[in-house]
C-alpha cells in the first residue's frame, strides 16, 4: 500500500522543520522510513542523517525495516538510536578531548547506581531516614532537569539552558532537600573516582560537553544536517535542549509526535514541547496526519470525542476508512469484583462462540491495584494471562509478607513462610540464626516452640532471643484469634500492631501510595471472597491457587490474555480492548488536581481507546468497599457510593451502546 496525500507530503520533505502530528495508527513510523529512504535518494550522506526514538528495540526494528527497503550498504553511517546511546557514543568519542568526561568511561545502569547510592547512605549514616530507590529516584529527576549539584545547592541556574521557573517546581518536589543534597554531593564524587557516568548523566554532560566546547557542538551541527525524532510528545527539557543544539544552524529536522498521546508528564515528559514546536523554528511546516488505518469508525469518532474536551492541544479530528464496526460497549455493574468477572465471562464467549484467539485481548487498568481482580476472574474460568509491566498478586512485596503472616499462623511449621516475614519489621534476627531454627524443627517443635525457647540455638544474641520469642507470642495470639475474627480483621489487627506500613515509611510517597492501594484491595479480596465456615487453612490455598493463572515468558506457544497499564500499552493495539474501573477517582485519578493533571488524565484515556482495533469495551461500578477499623475496633465493610468517569460522559451516545447489569 502506497503512502496518502499527508504521509508522502512529510516522506518528500528535505529542508527545513517540519512538525508531522501524527495521531493514533496513523502509520508514523512508515512514514519517517520513508522519509529517510527518500533523504538517501537525493544524495543526502548517511552519515549526516540522526534519526532518534524512545527505545532501543524501536530503533532496532526502525533499521531493519529501512534495510529491507534500500539495503544495508546505503544505511552505513546512519545513527538510529535512542538519546541515550546517540549521547553516550558522543561522549565516548570526545572524552580524549576534553577534562570533563573520564577516558574509557563506565556507565552505571540502575542496578549499579542504587548499590552506590546504598553505599552513599550506609557512610553517612542515612539508613534510617531514606533507602537508595527513593534517592535514586529523586537524584534522576533532577537530573532530568538539567539541575546539577551546584544549581540544587546554590538555588542558581548553572547555565542558560535549565528551564529555571520548571526546575524550581522539580525541586519543590523534593522531599527531604538537605538530606538529598548530601547524598547527591557524595554519590557524584563516588561516580567521578570510579570514572563513572550514571544514565541520567549521559545526557546532561552531552549538553555541558556542547556549552563548555563549541568546537565539539559545532562538529557535531554538521555532522547532523538532517535529524528525525520519534514520539517527541514525550520529550522531556534536556533531551529537547539536546535537539536544538544540533538543529540550531541547518534546522533541518522533522519531529514526529501526537499531543493527543502525551502521558509521560510523570518522568519529566513536557506535552508543551510540541504544542509550542511552531515558535521554536523558522518557517516551520506543519502536517497533520489524521488518517488512522488501526480502528473501526465508532472506535475513532469516540475517542475524539473524549479528547476534544482538551484545552491545550494542537487541534484535529482523526478519520479512518475501516468499516463502522461496533458501537463502544459501556458496561455498569455493581462493584469492581462484577466487573472483572464480566471481562473474564465476555472474553471467554468471543474465545468459544467467535474464534477469537486470547491474544486478540487485552485488559487495561489506570492503576496496578485493580488487576488483582481481573487476576482471580480469569484464572477462576481457566483463562491463561500474562501481566505486562506489572506484578501478580503474590510478586508485590507488600501483599506477598502479609500473606506469609497468614500462612504462618495457620502453620507454625512454614520455614519458608517465616523466613519471609521474621525480619518485617526489622527484628535483627540474622540469618544464620534463622537458619538454625529452620534446621530444629520437626514434627514434634514447631518453629514457635523453638522461638518460645531458644536455648539450643549457639551463637544467637540474647536481645535476639527476647525479640524472637517475642514474635512468636505475638504469632500465637493470632492462631487463638483465627476461629474467633474475620480474616480482614486479623490482618487488620497484625497491620496495626507490627506497623507495617511503616516498614515502607523510607520509600517515595508515590510507591508508598500505590502499596496502600494494593493492601487495600487485598482487604477487600479477602472479605468478599471467604466462604461461610470455611477454615482459614483452606481459604489460603484457594486463594494461592487464584492467583497462581499468570503465563511465565517461558511459555512462548500459550494462548493468553494481556493484562497491563494504560502507561503500558502506549505503541501496542489489540482486537479486543476491555478498559475497566471507569469511575471518577479511578480514572481520572484522584490524585489528579489541577487542569494539567485532568488533561494528561484524558489523553491517557485516548491512547487506552484508539488501541483498541475491532471492539472496544469500558466498564465500571456503582460502588465499591472500603475495609477500615470504627471507633470501637470493629471491622466495617463501608459502600462507598461511586461515579462515572467524566470520559465516559464525555463519549458521544452516537457512538456508544449503554448496558446496566
Amino acid at each position: 500500500m502506497g503512502l496518502n496525500k499527508e504521509q508522502q507530503e512529510v516522506a518528500s520533505h528535505i529542508d527545513g522543520p517540519l512538525l508531522a502530528v501524527a495521531g493514533a495508527g496513523s502509520g508514523k513510523t512508515t512514514t519517517m522510513i520513508h522519509r529517510i529512504e527518500n533523504l538517501l535518494n537525493h544524495g543526502i550522506k548517511p552519515w549526516n542523517i540522526l534519526a532518534v526514538t524512545f527505545t532501543n528495540k524501536a530503533a532496532a526494528e526502525m533499521k531493519e525495516r529501512l534495510i529491507a527497503k534500500v539495503g544495508k550498504d546505503k544505511t552505513k553511517g546512519i545513527w538510529m538510536t535512542t538519546f541515550h546511546s546517540a549521547c553516550s557514543r558522543i561522549l565516548m568519542e570526545e572524552a580524549k578531548n576534553t577534562t570533563l568526561i573520564p577516558e574509557n568511561f563506565t556507565i552505571f545502569d540502575t542496578s549499579k547506581s542504587k548499590e552506590t547510592i546504598k553505599n552513599v547512605l550506609t557512610e553517612l549514616e542515612l539508613t534510617s531516614l531514606t533507602n537508595e530507590a527513593s534517592m535514586q529516584h529523586a537524584i534522576s529527576t533532577l537530573k532530568n532537569e538539567m539541575i546539577d549539584v551546584e544549581t540544587f545547592e546554590n538555588n542558581t541556574p548553572s547555565n542558560e539552558y535549565i528551564d529555571w521557573e520548571y526546575a524550581q517546581k522539580v525541586m519543590n518536589t523534593i522531599e527531604n532537600k538537605q538530606l538529598t543534597l548530601l547524598v547527591y554531593k557524595r554519590y557524584e564524587e563516588l561516580l567521578r573516582f570510579q570514572k563513572a557516568l550514571d544514565f541520567d548523566d549521559l545526557i546532561m554532560k552531552t549538553i555541558q560537553l556542547f556549552i563548555q566546547y563549541p568546537n565539539i557542538l559545532k562538529k557535531y551541527q554538521e555532522k547532523f544536517k538532517y535529524v528525525n525524532i520519534d514520539e517527541f510528545q514525550d520529550t522531556n527539557h534536556s533531551q529537547s535542549v539536546i535537539i536544538h543544539m544540533l538543529t540550531h544552524i541547518h534546522q533541518n529536522i522533522v519531529v514526529y509526535g501526537d499531543d493527543y498521546q502525551a502521558i509521560y508528564r510523570f518522568r519529566g515528559g513536557r506535552v508543551e514541547k510540541i504544542l509550542n514546536f511552531e515558535h521554536e523554528y523558522q518557517d516551520v511546516k506543519v502536517v497533520k496526519m489524521v488518517q488512522n488505518y488501526r480502528s473501526t469508525k465508532n472506535i475513532i469518532e469516540a475517542a475524539n470525542s473524549v479528547i476534544a474536551h482538551n484545552e491545550k492541544q494542537l487541534e484535529k479530528k482523526m478519520t479512518t476508512d475501516n468499516d463502522e464496526g461496533d458501537k463502544v460497549q459501556v458496561h455498569l455493574v455493581h462493584h469492581p469484583r462484577l466487573e472483572a468477572e464480566y471481562i473474564a465471562n465476555r472474553i471467554q464467549k468471543l474465545h468459544i462462540q467467535q474464534g477469537e484467539a486470547y491474544t486478540n485481548n487485552v485488559v487495561l487498568y489506570r492503576s496496578n491495584f485493580q488487576s488483582l481482580r481481573v487476576q482471580q476472574a480469569l484464572t477462576n474460568l481457566q483463562i491463561p494471562f500474562k501481566i505486562i509491566g506489572g506484578k501478580s498478586l503474590f510478586e508485590r512485596q507488600e501483599i506477598r509478607y502479609l500473606f506469609n503472616y497468614l500462612e504462618l499462623i495457620v502453620n507454625p511449621n512454614d520455614g519458608a513462610a517465616f523466613q519471609q516475614i521474621i525480619n518485617v519489621p526489622k527484628r535483627e534476627i540474622g540469618i544464620i540464626s534463622v537458619g538454625k531454627i529452620l534446621n530444629k524443627i520437626t514434627l514434634s517443635r514447631s518453629i514457635l516452640d523453638i522461638l518460645k525457647d531458644p536455648h539450643d540455638i549457639t551463637r544467637m544474641r540474647k536481645d535476639a532471643k527476647v525479640r524472637a520469642k517475642t514474635f512468636a507470642e505475638m504469632i500465637e495470639r493470632y492462631r487463638l484469634k483465627v476461629d474467633q475474627v474475620s480474616p480482614e480483621a486479623l490482618l487488620m489487627d497484625l497491620i496495626q500492631e507490627i506497623n507495617f506500613e511503616h516498614h515502607f515509611a523510607k520509600e517515595e510517597k508515590r510507591v508508598r501510595d500505590e502499596r496502600s492501594e494494593n493492601i487495600q484491595e487485598f482487604l477487600r479480596i479477602i472479605r468478599e471472597n471467604k466462604r461461610e465456615d470455611e477454615p482459614l487453612s483452606e481459604y489460603l490455598v484457594r486463594l494461592r491457587i487464584q492467583f497462581s493463572g499468570g503465563v511465565s515468558d517461558d511459555d512462548e506457544d500459550v494462548d493468553y490474555v494481556t493484562l497491563m497499564t494504560i502507561h503500558s500499552s502506549k505503541g501496542l493495539e489489540y482486537e479486543n480492548v476491555f478498559i475497566t474501573g471507569m469511575n471518577e477517582d479511578i480514572f481520572p485519578s484522584s490524585r489528579s488536581v489541577t487542569d494539567e493533571d485532568k488533561e494528561e488524565e484524558r489523553r491517557l484515556c485516548y491512547v487506552g481507546m484508539t488501541r483498541a482495533k475491532k471492539r472496544l469495551f469500558l466498564t465500571y461500578s456503582r460502588i465499591m468497599y472500603k475495609v477500615s477499623k470504627n471507633d470501637y475496633g470493629e471491622v466495617d465493610f463501608e459502600e462507598i457510593p461511586l461515579k462515572p468517569s467524566t470520559f465516559l460522559n464525555e463519549i458521544s451516545n452516537k457512538y456508544k451502546q449503554n448496558y446496566f447489569h
